[in-house]
């Protein structure tokens, strides 16, 4: 049960830890993979409430990237999305809670392919979000939306790079995992710095054991 990433907060002071849910090794029923939350509302002191946000047989929504929007209780969630039966990475995938996540709108495709990393809130009607696609080479962008993550208005390349590309669009279950260790480029985030202003990092390298960590300031 891997964590995907640091906690959320809610207006109200909700911790929210997020993570996966799979399956002991030995456990010979299907795998069914979920993503998931669990609340605390007295500051991590105990956890509760367990929210399942995806669960789909045959679908992997890995490595949700969430995050609180401005009002302080909409999260939307974004997920590097594989097909496991057609055996194919799809576009990347967002879910939307408007009550803190206790309950789940309706997945989409944003029409974007690549592995994302946490949104941001512009605070002024805009989210900025933020992919890497390494199937053709290791690019990764920035883009803003007016809706969430439905459809986008400008976009900013801020890494590209002359390597060959790092996954294939269709593969198995088992080459997946093979092939993720072979990344040098990835774990793009956004940091929302305030003033029309954010804060892009990711590690990058040649090669996956020299790489190092660089960071982007963009004005929006």
């Amino acid at each position: 049960t891997p964590l995907t990433g640091a906690p959320i907060m809610l207006k109200d002071g909700t911790v929210i830890c997020q993570f996966e849910i799979n399956k002991h090794e030995w456990d010979t029923t299907k795998w069914v993979h979920k993503s998931a939350m669990i609340f605390s509302r007295d500051g991590g002191k105990t956890w509760g409430d367990v929210s399942i946000v995806t669960e789909a047989p045959d679908m992997y929504y890995w490595d949700q990237r969430p995050n609180v929007l401005q009002d302080g209780n909409t999260i939307l969630d974004f997920f590097w999305t594989l097909d496991g039966k057609k055996q194919k990475y799809l576009n990347i995938h967002a879910r939307e809670s408007l009550d803190g996540g206790e309950s789940w709108e309706e997945i989409w495709d944003t029409g974007v392919y690549g592995q994302p990393g946490q949104p941001v809130d512009l605070e002024d009607g805009r989210i900025a979000t933020i992919e890497i696609d390494r199937s053709i080479r290791p690019i990764i962008t920035v883009r803003t939306s007016r809706d969430h993550g439905r459809s986008y208005e400008e976009f900013l390349v801020i890494y590209d790079s002359s390597l060959n590309k790092q996954d294939s669009k269709n593969i198995n279950m088992n080459d997946a995992w093979y092939e993720m260790a072979r990344f040098s480029v990835g774990h793009p985030t956004l940091l929302f710095l305030g003033e029309g202003e954010i804060l892009a990092y990711y590690y990058a390298g040649n090669h996956t054991d020299r790489t190092s960590i660089e960071f982007v300031r963009i004005s929006v």
